[in-house]
Parts: C-alpha cells; sequence; structure tokens
C-alpha cells in the first residue's frame, strides 16, 4: 500500500516561493480609487470607512501609509507595492518565480529537501541533499530563511550563481530564474477505494482544481474521502465557498460580522454533486483562514470527522484594496463566524480526536479509520463480526480489521488510536454481536493494551528480560512439527513500532522452539505471538493463538 505524500508525517518543508499566508481575501469589498487625491489621502479614506475597528485620529494623521498600518497592530493588515502583492498573490495561487526547489534551513545553508520536474533547479542537476551555501556570492549560512531565500529568488530571466555543497564535493552552478506554477489540490486513491484530496492553498484555480480531482476520485468509484487541509493556511473566500458546496450543498457557509456588529449569511455554491460517503478532515494548528472557514462550516452540519490538532484561529477577513500609484492595502474588514455562529478568531476549530503529527501521521489513522468503507462488504450487516472493532468518534462508527491493524504499516497508528480514545468509544465484534470492551474486564487506566491489540488471543502472563539475552524459549505441552514453527508462525514484535523482529526459529526436545535473535534487543516492550496455525506432530493445531508481553530492560 502507498500512501499518499506520506512523507508530510513530520515536518512540511517551506518552499523558496511561499511564507506563512494567513489570509482571506476580496469579500463582496468595495474598491476605492479617489482620483486626485495623494496616496496618503486615498489610504486614510479606506482605513477610515473599512477597517473592522475604530482608528483615531493620532494614527490617522501619519505621515506614511507604512506607519497607519505599523500603528494598526493588526498582523493581519498589509501595505504592498505593485511587485510584493504580485508576489502575495502568487504565493496564494501556488505561482512563484524562482527555481523550482523546496528547501529548509541548515546549518551550513540552504538545504534542498524537494526538486519539481522540469525546474530550472532540475536542468541543472541540483538534487534533493544538496546544500546551497552561496547565492551570487553572498553566503546563506546564518541568515533568517526569508533573508537567504530572498537571494534565490529573483524576476524572471534573471540569473543566479549558486555554490552547491554535495556531500564532500563543491558544485558551481548558474540557474536562470522563470515562473513555476504548482497545483493547489492534488489527489490519490488509497488502498483501492478511499479517495484523498490534499488542498494545498484556496487559490483563484483551486476550484477548478478540485473539481476535477473530485471527478476522477469518483470515476474510480471510491467509497470514502480524506481531505487534507494541514498547512494550508488559507486564501480566497470565494475558493472556500464554492469547495463547500460539495460538502454542504447551497446551506450558509460562514457569517460575516463588520465592525459595527451588522452580520451577513454568505451561502456555499450550488454543484451537482454533493458528497454523502463517509468524509474524515484533516487539520492542524497550520490550518488557518480559509481552511478554518470550510472545516468549521462542514463541521456545524456534521458532514465529516476531523483528525489533527486545533486549527490556527485566524477567524478575520482581509479585504484588498487598490491604490492609484498601483500599490494595494490589505486590511481586516470582517470577522467570520461558523454558520451557526461558532467564533473562530483566537479559538480555532477543534478536531474530534486529537492526533499530533510530531508522533503518528493523522492520514496513516484516517486511512485505517477507513480500511473497510466498502459497500461490497458492509461489516454492519455480517452476522459475525469477529476479528473486528468498531470505533466511535463523535458518534460516528468506524470498523477496523484487527488482522491488519496489526501490521506493520498499521500498527503505529492502531495503538495511537488505542491508546488515546475512551475506552467507551471501543467495541469488540462477536459472533452475536458488538460488546464494549469497558465490559471485558479491561481497566482503561492500564497501560498493558495488550488485550486492545490482541482482543481473540490468549494472554499469557508477563515476563522481564534482560537486553544481553538473545535468545527466547517456548515449551509446549507436546511435541510440534518444526515444518509449522517458523518466522510467519511465531514472531517477535517491537510494541512501539510493530516492526517483526528477524529470528532463526529451531525446535529442540520436540516440544522446546527458540529464537535466536542477531542484535540485542532495544529497551522498551515486544509481543512474543505464536499463531494457532502451529502444529504438533499428528497435525492438530493450537487450541488458540497466543501473545506473552515481554519487558527488555
Amino acid at each position: 500500500m502507498r500512501l499518499f505524500k506520506m512523507k508530510k508525517a513530520r515536518t512540511k518543508t517551506i518552499g523558496i516561493f511561499a511564507a506563512l499566508v494567513i489570509l482571506i481575501s476580496s469579500l463582496n469589498c468595495s474598491y476605492v480609487n479617489a482620483a486626485g487625491d495623494s496616496t496618503l489621502s486615498e489610504a486614510k479614506s479606506i482605513i477610515e470607512k473599512y477597517y473592522i475597528s475604530d482608528v483615531s485620529d493620532e494614527v490617522l494623521n501619519s505621515s506614511s501609509i507604512e506607519s497607519i498600518v505599523k500603528q494598526l497592530n493588526d498582523p493581519y493588515s498589509s501595505y504592498f507595492t505593485k511587485e510584493e502583492y504580485e508576489n502575495f498573490t502568487g504565493s496564494i495561487d501556488n505561482r512563484f518565480t524562482g527555481i523550482g526547489v523546496q528547501v529548509l534551513m541548515d546549518d551550513e545553508g540552504v538545504k534542498i529537501t524537494g526538486v519539481f520536474k522540469t525546474s530550472p533547479a532540475e536542468e541543472k542537476g541540483l538534487r534533493v541533499g544538496d546544500i546551497v551555501v552561496k547565492a551570487d556570492n553572498i553566503t546563506l549560512k546564518g541568515l533568517s530563511s526569508e533573508q537567504a531565500i530572498s537571494y534565490i529568488k529573483g524576476q524572471e530571466g534573471t540569473s543566479v550563481h549558486l555554490v552547491i555543497q554535495r556531500d564532500t564535493s563543491v558544485l558551481e552552478v548558474d540557474v536562470i530564474r522563470k515562473q513555476i506554477s504548482l497545483p493547489t489540490v492534488e489527489s490519490e486513491v488509497l488502498n483501492n477505494h478511499i479517495g484523498y484530496i490534499e488542498i494545498n492553498s484556496f487559490g483563484e484555480n483551486t476550484p477548478d482544481e478540485f473539481k476535477q480531482n473530485l471527478g476522477k476520485l469518483a470515476k474510480a468509484n471510491v467509497e470514502a474521502y480524506i481531505v487534507d487541509l494541514r498547512y494550508n493556511s488559507g486564501g480566497y473566500v470565494e475558493a472556500a465557498r464554492d469547495i463547500g458546496g460539495y460538502f454542504v450543498g447551497d446551506k450558509s457557509l460562514m457569517i460575516m460580522k463588520n465592525g459595527a456588529g451588522a452580520s451577513a449569511s454568505f451561502k456555499a455554491y450550488k454543484h451537482d454533486m454533493v458528497i454523502e460517503k463517509p468524509v474524515i478532515f484533516l487539520i492542524n494548528q497550520y490550518s488557518a483562514s480559509a481552511s478554518e472557514l470550510l472545516s468549521a462550516a462542514v463541521k456545524d452540519y456534521k458532514k465529516a470527522i476531523f483528525i489533527g490538532q486545533t486549527t490556527y484561529g485566524k477567524g478575520v477577513a482581509q479585504g484588498i484594496f487598490p491604490l492609484s500609484d498601483g500599490s494595494f492595502l490589505k486590511l481586516t474588514t470582517y470577522e467570520f463566524l461558523s454558520p451557526y455562529r461558532n467564533t473562530i478568531n483566537r479559538v480555532g476549530v477543534s478536531p474530534d480526536f486529537q492526533v499530533d503529527d510530531k508522533y503518528i501521521n493523522s492520514l496513516y489513522l484516517a486511512n485505517l479509520l477507513l480500511s473497510e468503507v466498502d459497500n461490497s462488504h458492509s461489516i454492519v450487516s455480517l452476522d459475525n463480526k469477529e476479528g473486528y472493532i468498531k470505533v466511535l468518534i463523535n458518534n460516528q462508527s468506524f470498523y477496523i480489521n484487527i488482522n491488519e491493524a496489526r501490521k506493520d504499516e498499521n500498527w503505529e497508528a492502531y495503538k495511537y488510536l488505542i491508546d488515546n480514545i475512551d475506552i467507551d468509544n471501543l467495541f469488540l465484534g462477536k459472533k452475536n454481536g458488538w460488546t464494549s470492551f469497558s465490559n471485558e474486564g479491561l481497566d482503561e487506566n492500564l497501560e498493558d493494551k495488550t488485550n486492545l491489540l490482541y482482543p481473540n488471543d490468549k494472554v499469557l502472563k508477563s515476563l522481564i528480560k534482560d537486553s544481553t539475552d538473545k535468545t527466547f524459549t517456548i515449551t509446549f505441552n507436546t511435541a510440534i512439527d518444526p515444518k509449522t514453527a517458523n518466522n510467519e508462525t511465531i514472531e517477535l514484535i517491537n510494541g512501539d513500532t510493530g516492526q517483526r523482529i528477524p529470528s532463526n526459529i529451531e525446535v529442540t526436545q520436540g516440544s522446546k522452539v527458540s529464537l535466536k535473535l542477531k542484535d540485542e534487543l532495544k529497551q522498551g516492550f515486544y509481543y512474543l505471538v505464536v499463531s494457532d496455525k502451529v502444529k504438533d506432530e499428528d497435525g492438530k493445531k493450537l487450541n488458540k493463538e497466543t501473545v506473552t508481553k515481554i519487558l527488555i530492560n
């Protein structure tokens, strides 16, 4: 199984094309062009008329637009030159002028973490892992990311001379900058039935891109959707209203309130298609503005389950006002609320299930939760539900095949789930239906979650073992068939990661099996699992699969 862009789990590289953009712009703004007035007078008139709060005469009487905007003490209001405004809108649309790389700051300079296809960087042979130590003879070591990136970016058609550290070699290359456009929406089919949609920004073309990707996934007959808004710092209101229509129909998507307290409701756009299949939204602390507007509405109408972290909390909208000299004012003009009037500003949108991507990729967890969403074999309709668990998140049921959950690729997500969910929201599948784990005699305060990982197995008494002891001995009550004792039927598993520990398995004295490890085990806990596929000499299988928790000192 391949998950789309799973490298996003622990870090998000910041491209040289954009900084963190947190805004919503262009919502029913009146554009002012006071012909004959000076630019400063224009700006004062606009601020006085449209800014969300009253501005004192002392501030308005400042000698420059920059000074007035600075004294507003508003992180979302700005004054742009024409070039700065173009860069600003380009970042929303994932459009920029540069060499076509993603980067992170490194101790020695700027480390390349991604190279875009057909970009100038790719044409010149730049690679992931290269470190740009100089740009046009400017040493990048020790600079802020903004400063370092500014020396690499530049006008289209201009050249930048780069000094590259590649392993032990130093290379020099001249790269011609050019205009680069990246999609703001990307998608993938996961597990043959889950439609994964990542929205990077709410740009001008985002609604069309979303529609195209949604159509592609619909043709693939997906049965559920994951919408990834992590690290999406916002964009245009109209884009959010358009995309919102696919989830809530043409209902109210938001309420806008001006400084005087007057408010108005704005509907999502109406589309021929409204998603009625299960949906999980992924959010984090960098999901802001338009991302929060969409998320808040979808959550109000209970159209999706939200996994991740509480969003940024930017619930104010900005209007863009052109000035007669070609510059622009970006001013906070409205506060926006959810359709049910829930506050977003400084509050954010909270998840239904908290996941910190530093510990587990929330995409893995969403994929696991939707792994059994398939109309062709609904677990709900199965008479015998053995081998499954049911998970309740905000009163919505999800079904997980326990054997699938214990696989390497799912282990950490499943363990995170059972470690962090209320035990009352977990149900074990039985022949005659579901039974609550809380009724299975498991104290929710215990750290030992073996019964949640192996609910149908015989759990033996835990053992404590020294890390230097690399041999495990299993004693059966009868002689066993050596051909059935192997690495598939007898497994030693890291309890945190699910990694299978390789070992040499030998049958000794007929009823004893030894596991000999190549390396010492790290401190922690492990599971020794003996499958019921192990047979005795007469071909009779074990009565039940057994599991022993082993603590390594």
